[in-house]
């Protein structure tokens, strides 16, 4: 069985890059979406519950068009490759995404992605590489840093995360963390801040880490969860000489919490992240408010330093078909220390957004989110919930 729909879509943020729009610049998209499911047993049995689940392998590509004044006119395809168990075996999906993103300026970023389980859900391996040549906006390093602050450095990475974790409880995974990120800094602005070199990372390095990580997920869905936590922690460092051009440390936390409310389909949720890092951290590799996940409505790298806590909540409820409709808000900052955290410099996001379902097979939406923060705005088109 096939399941197959068109919609106009935008591909995004670190599957496929998406646009964000600040004064003066804008988005133009077309997409094509077409997702497929095979079942298993639809040939033995079209009638059976295993068919109606649409269990299988499957494929979900999608490719388009976008234009921002950023980045000028650029052409991304993306395509999700998942295996889907019945429900009476539950077990997990497991699934790997691929993403290819090209501009008429010569940027480029290739993305994988892998969730993968094997051994009845015994072992999991999360990974993600990138590989980037990507222009991008430094503001400066700190809290406090403004708009016309900007200046523009072109970067080519490899950036390399991957997670082994075995399963010591039915929803708790413990494991490895193991990560390489190497930048190549090829060209930063004549007079700026990164050209006066005294920007740690502004000469681009290499940096290797091990660590251990984990996971705890008791979600109903992983595209589209009703409720249920899922959490996830990692520590990792590397030491200067062993892969790596500083000694440095870096703590991740990710929890998000989805409640059911009493009306059919609407759910409340809530994230909260927090970033830890000691040593020398390059500029590139500092923690980032902003962009399409993270406290919308501020550019992404606007504000940025070795320390980074956030937390939003947004409510998801139904329209009428396949449409859908958010509200969103959240507050978050970044500072040197921990202790150098002040509630009176909390940075901030609202906004709201629509949803469109493109298949009543899979539950993945695409997302159109508007938000303001003190003296932004942001708007912005992505495959996929902020969280």
């Amino acid at each position: 069985m096939f399941d197959l729909s068109c919609t106009m879509l935008l591909c995004s943020d670190r599957t496929v890059k998406a646009g964000i729009v600040r004064k003066g610049s804008w988005v133009v998209a077309g997409f094509l979406f077409l997702s497929s499911a095979t079942s298993l047993s639809a040939e033995s049995d079209p009638d059976s519950t295993e068919a109606e689940e649409n269990v299988g392998f499957g494929i979900a590509p999608i490719a388009g068009v976008t234009y921002s004044k950023e980045t000028g006119v650029m052409f991304g395809a993306s395509a999700s490759f998942f295996y889907k168990y019945p429900k009476n075996l539950e077990l997990r999906d497991t699934s790997v995404t691929a993403a290819l993103v090209y501009s008429l300026r010569n940027q480029a970023s290739l993305i994988v992605r892998t969730d993968l389980y094997f051994f009845e859900d015994d072992l999991q391996v999360e990974s993600r590489t990138a590989i980037e040549s990507y222009p991008n906006s430094y503001f400066g390093i700190g809290n406090n840093t403004e708009l016309g602050d900007e200046e523009r450095y072109s970067p080519t990475l490899l950036d390399v995360k991957l997670f082994p974790r075995w399963r010591v409880h039915p929803r708790l995974y413990l494991g490895a963390a193991i990560r390489f990120l190497g930048v190549d800094m090829r060209e930063v602005e004549d007079g700026g801040m990164l050209a006066s070199g005294s920007v740690p990372g502004c000469d681009g390095g290499t940096t290797t880490q091990i660590g251990v990580s984990g996971m705890y997920d008791s979600r109903d869905n992983t595209l589209y969860p009703y409720s249920g936590l899922h959490a996830t922690w990692s520590w990792y460092g590397g030491v200067k000489g062993v892969g790596s051009d500083n000694t440095r440390s870096q703590i991740n936390l990710d929890a998000r919490l989805y409640i059911p409310m009493p009306f059919d389909r609407h759910v409340l949720a809530f994230q909260g992240i927090g970033e830890v890092r000691s040593g020398k951290v390059p500029f590139y590799d500092m923690g980032k408010l902003g962009g399409l996940r993270l406290l919308r409505g501020n550019f992404e790298g606007r504000f940025r330093d070795r320390q980074l806590w956030s937390t939003q909540i947004e409510y998801r409820l139904p329209l009428v078909w396949r449409f859908g409709m958010v509200a969103f808000g959240g507050v978050g900052d970044v500072a040197d220390q921990v202790e150098d955290f002040r509630l009176n410099e909390l940075k901030f996001g609202v906004g709201g957004g629509i949803r469109f379902a493109p298949s009543k097979k899979a539950p993945v939406n695409v997302r159109l989110d508007v938000a303001k923060s003190k003296d932004d705005f942001g708007f912005y088109v992505d495959v996929g919930e902020a969280f």
